[in-house]
């Protein structure tokens, strides 16, 4: 079964797995991973996948019969498995999840909350607070894996004639139109609601480390306009991030936020 889509600049594709990454994953979470994981791991550690779509029991904010699932991230610190610990905590979810897709307000995991090995997979959603099984293991997960046809793919065109919304921005992001992306990011962080705020603080961490410098540009400008409303965690590992980025007006920008906490 192919599972990789081997993208070029794939955010998600980790440095080639070894045995001490596995050990130190098991070891951090006192779990045993699914073989089934680990094999496709050695193969590829992470990346985007040649499907976008699983069966839900449950209508989500992706489809009223599926959730939305195009990359599985390896075992590594960066859009890796490792993160699961900050994205728990910054999102007030259960402990015992290992979270290998998704960002921010909905998420597909390992459910080690009552095992230690062989775990179902479940959904989470963090907007409606709900968290349900998707699949028996991670291997049954594999095997129901499909590409579900969009409605609609965001041409940026459109975004002169429409107000930018979560859906729009999750379009762009998912079918990678980068000036759409940019308009998003740019629009977003001038209109964002309230309630909003904590999906597009996922959104500018998951953007953060995009392969395109005008979209990391426009995600640390966003961050500056919004240094004031973000959570403080938040700010100071897009801060982190940005430190280590190779654009030089994506580290001016970092400067300038450090300047403002």
């Amino acid at each position: 079964m192919k599972i990789w889509a081997n993208l070029e600049n794939d955010i998600y594709k980790l440095p080639p797995l070894k045995e001490s990454d596995i050990k130190k994953a098991e070891n951090l979470f006192n779990v045993k991973l699914p073989k089934s994981y680990l094999d496709i791991l050695r193969i590829q550690n992470g990346g985007s996948i040649v499907f976008n779509a699983h069966p839900s029991p449950k209508p989500t904010s992706w489809s009223d019969h599926s959730v939305n699932v195009d990359f599985i991230m390896g075992i590594g610190e960066n859009n890796g498995i490792l993160e699961t610990p900050y994205y728990i905590e910054e999102w007030n979810m259960p402990e015992g999840l290992i979270l290998f897709s998704g960002q921010g307000h909905s998420w597909i995991a390992f459910d080690y909350r009552n095992t230690v090995e062989n775990p179902p997979i479940v959904y989470i959603d963090n907007e409606t607070e709900e968290i349900f099984k998707i699949a028996d293991s991670f291997e049954s997960f594999l095997k129901n894996l499909y590409v579900e046809e969009m409605e609609e793919e965001i041409e940026f065109g459109e975004f002169n004639e429409i107000e930018v919304s979560k859906e729009s921005t999750m379009k762009a992001i998912y079918n990678n139109v980068i000036d759409g992306i940019i308009t998003s990011v740019d629009l977003m962080s001038q209109e964002v609601k309230a309630e909003d705020l904590e999906w597009f603080s996922s959104i500018l961490l998951q953007l953060s480390k995009h392969p395109n410098d005008d979209v990391r540009r426009s995600v640390a400008e966003a961050t500056n306009f919004l240094v004031d409303s973000l959570e403080r965690n938040t700010v100071e590992k897009l801060i982190e991030i940005f430190n280590q980025d190779n654009s030089e007006d994506v580290r001016y920008f970092a400067n300038m936020i450090s300047d403002q906490i």
